[in-house]
């Protein structure tokens, strides 16, 4: 007897002669070797031959990084091939292994396996394979360092050294929970000398406890203290000190507002330093609060413990705090009978038996992603952030890709949309959403991904997520897409949204199709030095002169109206295409002070604005004419500042600047002109006082 598997109820023996097979399908096998016990009935005659169980050799080669290697891993059947999850971090670099391929004359998936080298701070590769002809497979794979994946993911405070820990890029490990990390940085406090400081993580395996020792791999020895979290920050002042004991209570930013769960804290007497961590389990405003940022000089308190201090700087939070960024795959569409309030796009939305994220409301369709449960029909669908509600009329119906537009743009189809945390706070930095993106696809992952294979929900977890349908190109060094020179090359079919608004172009995406897209150009017009009250004004121009004449009147444009139809294009650098502006109409055949009005308009599009009110008059078809300014409000602070997409053609512009507020109040009118380029356009105000108005 080689081997058995009292699970399959299945034996594997070398028999001494052909004409001593178990030949009997109903005979006992006992086992008669000393020390050996057990007695088993037949079902079947014995097979002979390798075809029964079948094991293919595996290697790997190629150049991969070093510094450490990266834990190569293979993925069977949707799942870790046990004898490999089960190595430690330091079994990395090439693989050389047996992977079973047959067991009991039944090929496991086909013979297909996919295998993995996703290392924190390298770009990624992956291959797949077919070993259902056994025998000795070379896989290829190739790893770089990755220089825009070098933030780190978890921070940590030791408060204590056996032994000083000077090495960087190695693997540490909890001697009492067995957790193991890669350091990437060690920040000694007041010195090299000093027992206190901070370790930087990423890759992170098992839970780190208070008190325990870090050992590397290398060299080091440390005691931590508490355990990881996302947020660092320090105070220079405190009215009650904090102590050990409110190791995971709330901390509340007094004026920022901001709320994390305290990890650990370093207290020199008057002055600190502390981690704390985003609480994932939060809903609604509540979670808008895990992403604030403590600021400099306000007090942070912890909410039911004992400490109130004094923060010296602004907070810092990193990657796998990112959790305001949202990762949705498309997953379907339902009907429903309208929604009551509005939908945020991006939100968390719940019903009775599910959750998912809401992407789309539209004529009382709902587009959902990472959906749940498909069977909300009947049920209460309601907002996490909006609290808007709506009853799907029917189950979730199958969709993997749904269609997104850049602004005046036409829509193309993606099947996953990233929201870059606009809906919280200020969208994050695409540098940020890179790095988060690796975060939840590396080693280890279990960040559940929502694709949709044969209309069917496939949840994956994050470490063997490829793409996000079946055809799709991957991007192996980065599965959502990669960056490069600041700028984000999306995979085919991710779509991003939401991001910070000066990496309003730095991307570039594939749509479902395969076909490359890019967003508009958006320019700003920006008037700086003025005040609060300045009207503020800046206009097309021919020399020194506004065009007045830079629409004509179209027909129905009649006293009570509430749109202004025009003969031309709107162009598409008209402001407020779906934010508002300020359209001025010129009656031609008025010849008083009143002959131009002004107009608030809500959005615009082809001919046709949307005004917020209505047509004092009636105006002449192809004879009275029109014109909008980029900008045309009074300044509400020390500049204004207007976005316009760019239009290809450079303009003229002439800014004006007045006030008149009575003396010592008012100033003599600007005016100034220049050019609306690629680049956008900025103008500084001069403003003289008019010392002669009453």
């Amino acid at each position: 007897m080689l081997h058995f598997n009292n699970t399959s109820k299945t034996l594997w023996i070398r028999v001494d002669a052909i004409l001593d097979e178990f030949d009997n399908a109903a005979e006992t096998i006992s086992v008669v070797a000393a020390g050996g016990t057990g007695n088993v009935t037949t079902d079947a005659i014995s097979e002979t031959g390798p075809s029964h169980t079948l094991y293919a050799n595996i290697y790997s080669l190629g150049t991969i990084e070093s510094t450490p290697g990266p834990q190569v891993y293979v993925f069977q059947e949707g799942s870790v091939i046990a004898e490999w999850s089960d190595l430690t971090n330091f079994d990395r670099g090439h693989i050389d292994i047996l992977v079973k391929v047959k067991e009991s004359g039944a090929e496991i998936d086909s013979g297909n396996i996919t295998v993995f080298a996703r290392q924190y701070g390298d770009l990624f590769d992956n291959f797949a394979i077919d070993l259902t002809d056994g025998g000795r497979n070379a896989v290829p794979l190739a790893t770089a360092a990755d220089l825009n994946n070098t933030t780190g993911e978890y921070y940590l405070i030791y408060d204590a050294k056996t032994q000083a820990m000077t090495t960087e890029n190695q693997i540490v490990t909890g001697q009492t929970s067995g957790a193991t990390a890669e350091v990437i940085t060690i920040t000694d406090w007041n010195g090299d000398t000093a027992d206190t400081g901070m370790l930087t993580l990423v890759g992170i395996k098992g839970t780190f406890q208070d008190n325990e020792i870090v050992e590397g791999a290398t060299e080091g020895s440390l005691t931590i203290k508490g355990t990881v979290g996302d947020t660092f920050g320090t105070w220079d002042a405190e009215s009650v000190s904090p102590i050990d004991g409110d190791i995971s209570k709330v901390l509340l930013g007094g004026t920022s507002g901001a709320k994390r769960l305290l990890r650990s804290l370093s207290d020199d007497g008057t002055t600190g330093k502390y981690i704390a961590q985003v609480d994932s389990t939060q809903t609604g405003s509540d979670k808008t609060d895990q992403y604030d940022t403590y600021d400099d000089d306000e007090a942070i308190t912890a909410v039911t413990g004992n400490m109130n201090v004094t923060s010296s700087a602004d907070s810092t939070t990193i990657t796998s705090g990112f959790g305001d960024i949202t990762i949705a795959f498309v997953n379907g569409t339902c009907t429903t009978g309208g929604t009551a309030g509005t939908f945020i796009e991006g939100e968390r939305i719940t019903w009775s038996g599910g959750e998912g994220i809401l992407l789309e409301d539209d004529s009382s369709v709902l587009t959902i992603g990472n959906c749940t449960d498909t069977g909300c029909n009947g049920d209460l669908v309601t907002g996490d952030l909006s609290s808007a509600s709506a009853t799907p009329s029917q189950d979730l119906q199958s969709a993997y890709y749904t269609g997104k537009a850049f602004t005046q743009a036409s829509e193309f189809e993606y099947s996953v949309i990233i929201e870059c945390g606009s809906i919280y706070e200020a969208g994050r930095t695409l540098a940020n959403v890179y790095e988060y993106l690796k975060f939840v696809t590396r080693e280890d992952s279990t960040f559940s991904m929502y694709t949709v294979v044969s209309a069917v929900i496939t949840i994956l977890d994050g470490e063997e997520y490829i793409i996000a349908y079946t055809g799709y190109t991957p991007v192996k060094a980065s599965p959502f897409g990669t960056f490069a020179g600041g700028t984000y090359f999306g995979a085919q079919s991710v779509w991003v949204e939401g991001m910070h608004s000066d990496d309003t172009q730095s991307f570039q995406l594939i749509d479902r199709l395969g076909n490359t897209k890019t967003p508009p150009n958006f320019q700003n017009f920006v008037v700086s030095q003025v005040v609060s009250g300045d009207t503020v004004g800046v206009f097309l121009a021919t020399g020194t002169t506004i065009n007045k004449a830079q629409f004509t009147s179209g027909a129905g444009n009649t006293s009570g109206a509430g749109t202004f139809t025009i003969l031309e294009d709107i162009p598409s650098d008209t402001p407020g295409y779906d934010t508002g502006g300020y359209i001025r109409v010129v009656d031609d055949s008025d010849s008083s002070v009143n002959r131009e009005v002004r107009y608030q308009y809500d959005s615009w599009s082809g001919k046709v604005f949307d005004l917020t009110s209505t047509l004092d008059r009636t105006y002449i078809n192809g004879t009275d004419t029109a014109y909008v300014g980029y900008i045309d409000q009074a300044a509400t602070g020390t500049s204004v500042t207007i976005e316009v997409i760019y239009a290809d053609t450079s303009r003229s512009v002439l800014t004006r600047v007045r006030r008149y507020n009575g003396a010592g109040s008012s100033i003599i009118p600007f005016q100034t002109t220049g050019t609306f380029s690629s680049t956008g356009y900025s103008a500084a105000a001069i403003r003289t006082s008019d010392d002669i108005v009453e």
